[in-house]
């Protein structure tokens, strides 16, 4: 609240001095230019303010200024207004923002940041190189090394191509490296599928030889069963038949009338 009251106070300051005919806008340019970013953020708030010239040009100088002073919060917030316009100078905008997010390790942002330059200047270099970076930092090792590799095409006799071919060929030994232990990791599962599809296939054989041994049991006992029954028949049926035999081989006891003789026994009655 005071910073923003010390600010008011200025610009009505400002409204009292005599600028010799120059304007907000070119007092702000000139005090940006001279590295005097204090002086020049009151020229260029007063020129936001009094919409004096392109808005756009302010924006960037304002983001610039409270950058210089340190006041990133500021910076990201003009950068991202004038984004926001769409103009021509957009692509600088969103190249300031990156370089606001690249600073403090924010690489996310920045990479969609510089993403977004290149989408509205797509041979700007100074974007590709610092999106290089970004994947770079990022891990992303093949996207870096194919920004580094677009740079080095716009840029051929670029001060930094040593620089930038050295990292690039730090960078395809580690895609090398990475890929061969991608290539052994596959070889690994690849072989420990086997492995358990192996050991699964020999539990449903072993599974599958208990089951036929069991079958082989259970058949086995129903033939003893059915053997054993059929024998105990056959013993049945000669006990039935030696019983059978006995009756009709001896002699049957009977009582009929011509087997029995009639006794008779004269008795002598003495007078």
């Amino acid at each position: 609240m005071r910073a923003r009251n010390l600010m008011l106070f200025l610009l009505f300051s400002i409204r009292c001095l005599d600028l010799g005919g120059q304007s907000f806008f070119s007092q702000g340019e000139k005090f940006l230019v001279a590295n005097n970013p204090k002086e020049a953020l009151v020229f260029l708030e007063a020129a936001l303010a009094q919409k004096e010239g392109d808005p756009e040009q302010v924006l960037l100088y304002l983001g610039l200024a409270y950058d210089k002073v340190g006041q990133v919060q500021q910076a990201l917030r003009a950068f991202t207004q004038g984004a926001a316009l769409k103009g021509p100078k957009g692509y600088l905008h969103w190249f300031n923002l990156a370089g606001l997010h690249l600073r403090q390790g924010n690489w996310a942002e920045a990479t969609s940041a510089l993403v977004s330059v290149l989408g509205l200047n797509p041979a700007y270099t100074p974007a590709i190189l610092n999106l290089a970076n970004a994947y770079l930092s990022l891990g992303k090792w093949q996207e870096s090394y194919d920004q580094y590799e677009r740079y080095l095409s716009l840029e051929a006799s670029s001060p930094q191509r040593p620089q930038v071919t050295q990292v690039m060929e730090l960078i395809k030994a580690r895609i090398a490296k990475l890929e061969e232990e991608k290539r052994r990791d596959e070889a690994i599962k690849l072989a420990e599928a086997a492995r358990l599809e192996r050991e699964d296939q020999e539990r449903k054989e072993l599974a599958a030889l208990e089951e036929k041994k069991r079958e082989e049991v259970r058949i086995a006992q129903e033939k003893a069963a059915a053997e054993e029954e059929e024998r105990q028949k056959l013993v049945l049926e000669r006990i039935r038949q030696s019983l059978s035999g006995v009756g009709s081989a001896g002699q049957s006891l009977g009582a009929g009338a011509a087997g029995i003789q009639e006794f008779r026994e004269e008795f002598t009655l003495d007078e």
